[in-house]
């Protein structure tokens, strides 16, 4: 088992630790790497259905992509972490109020290997609140909607039709009501944020990308890496 097949997880062999190969030869000076995706999913048909883009860099992510602010969590020998802490739904980014709110407990994930949104238990509560026919709705019904994601010392926001597989003017349901032992954030999710890992510092990085998440509240600052 591996991250991305890039990196082992704890327990496994670390003969295939490509990540770490880099930096033993000097090529990247940290043990760490990025992804970032080309922005949220459009779905194609024939056989090639999803079309998913962007770029890997090995050693730091790419601070030209954003000029948000690259918020960083501690994560264990699993890359898993706790900071997240519960996810909502509202109407608008300017609602006053939620119109549902699940609390998350126990471990989180970024997973781009799940071609998912959300997996997490008690997610119903906000999929209930969604008037999708199996699993689609109308990405016009729900333009100005946003999901919001509390990691306790920031808010990552993101359009809730840019957590969905987008074809034409049906979007796609990927949130998922499962307890498999850990919470996922997924592709669906990720296609919207620069996701970084240091095992270095044993952080994981999340920034949004300008046109597709913000951290509310959260003042947008320039960085490098």
């Amino acid at each position: 088992r591996s991250v991305f097949g890039l990196r082992n997880m704890q327990g496994y062999s670390s003969k295939t630790n490509l990540i770490g190969t880099l930096k033993s030869k000097d090529f990247i000076s940290s043990e760490s790497f990025s992804i970032t995706y080309d922005g949220p999913i459009t779905l194609k048909g024939g056989t090639n259905p999803i079309l998913a883009e962007g770029e890997i860099v090995f050693g730091g992510y790419n601070s030209d992509k954003s000029t948000n602010k690259m918020e960083t969590f501690p994560v264990d020998d699993n890359t898993q972490f706790t900071a997240l802490k519960s996810v909502s739904l509202k109407s608008s980014s300017s609602a006053s109020s939620s119109l549902a709110t699940v609390s998350v407990s126990g471990e989180t994930v970024l997973d781009s290997g799940t071609t998912t949104a959300l997996i997490i238990p008690g997610l119903s509560s906000i999929i209930n609140l969604i008037d999708a026919t199996d699993g689609i709705w109308k990405c016009s019904a729900y333009e100005d909607y946003v999901v919001n994601l509390d990691f306790g010392s920031d808010i990552l926001e993101i359009p809730l039709n840019n957590m969905a597989g987008q074809y034409g003017d049906d979007c796609y349901m990927f949130f998922s009501d499962a307890d498999i032992g850990v919470n996922i954030i997924g592709q669906f999710v990720m296609t919207n944020i620069i996701s970084y890992w240091d095992y270095d510092t044993s952080v994981v990085g999340i920034e949004p990308l300008n046109e597709y998440g913000s951290w509310v509240g959260s003042t947008t600052t320039s960085k490098s890496s």
